[in-house]
């Protein structure tokens, strides 16, 4: 059976002093429905009181999590993990504590200008909205990339993918 608090020290001093007077491990143990093995503990220990539960401190990884994150943008957790003193699970719990997510990246073409862009958004802005129409162009990459990496929440992971052309 698993506990979530500790015994009050009033039940353990009571414990106590029954074994003091005489009584067995087992009798405590079944009047007070405390293990033997806890009696045994306690009636060694120099003082009843709780004692205090300390966690472990964190590892140093000799990097802060944003610098690491913008050194290394679009990484995948394993390839993260790999840069650091600590396993995958403990590095996605620090950057999730850290307000960081796992999120597919937002690809821009190398071969993009931006003025080209820029000049081209201003044109669309001017259009009547109820005579414009979407079209979009779908493709496929035989190369295996990694399409999610950790960013910031809010924030996107840009990446940059080279134009293919596919010939049927």
């Amino acid at each position: 059976m698993l506990r979530t608090k500790a015994y009050s020290l009033d039940l353990r001093e009571k414990a106590i002093s029954l074994l003091r007077e005489g009584k067995s491990y087992s009798t405590v143990s079944t009047l007070l429905k405390i293990s033997p093995s806890t009696l045994l503990r306690w009636k060694h220990r120099p003082k009843l009181e709780r004692s205090p539960c300390l966690g472990s401190k964190p590892r140093d990884l000799g990097i802060e999590l944003e610098t690491l994150l913008t050194n290394n943008p679009g990484k995948t957790l394993a390839q993260l993990a790999q840069l650091l003193p600590i396993n995958k699970s403990s590095l996605r719990v620090r950057l999730k504590k850290a307000g960081f997510t796992c999120k597919n990246k937002s690809y821009t073409y190398t071969e993009g200008n931006p003025e080209l862009q820029a000049s081209f958004m201003k044109e669309i802005q001017s259009l009547d909205p109820s005579t414009v129409y979407h079209l979009d162009e779908s493709g496929f990459e035989a190369r295996n990339m990694s399409e999610k990496g950790w960013a910031m929440k809010g924030e996107r992971i840009p990446a940059k993918k080279k134009e293919t052309v596919s010939t049927p």
